[in-house]
């Protein structure tokens, strides 16, 4: 799991930032990512979709065992404007269904100067 150093990246409004997204269907399985390791950037939006009729969904950012934060059954979709590396969603094991896509900004833009 990658370590994320806040203070040496830009602001997430900074006008200069150019993400590439990143979309990841997922059903009962945990979706777990890790951006920096795998796109070589930082996720700078994170939008989770929970299409389960049902069941709510769980996911965490930062690193494994941080809170989990509930989204509800058919759910809008969720919106956050923050610097990342870390993302697993864990749906429902018999009635998950969603979507999670991750804006990715790489590592030479997002750091400062």
């Amino acid at each position: 799991m990658s370590y994320v150093d806040i203070s040496r990246l830009k602001g997430v409004q900074d006008p200069t930032l150019r993400a590439n997204t990143r979309k990841f269907l997922f059903t009962t399985a945990q979706e777990l990512h890790d951006a920096l390791q795998e796109f070589s950037g930082y996720y700078l939006n994170i939008r989770i979709k929970n299409n389960d009729p049902i069941n709510s969904l769980s996911y965490q950012t930062d690193q494994p065992g941080a809170p989990l934060i509930v989204v509800d059954p058919i759910s809008d979709e969720l919106v956050l404007l923050t610097w990342g590396s870390f993302i697993a969603v864990i749906p429902n094991a018999v009635t998950g269904s969603g979507s999670l896509e991750i804006d990715v900004v790489p590592i030479d833009l997002a750091r400062l100067s």
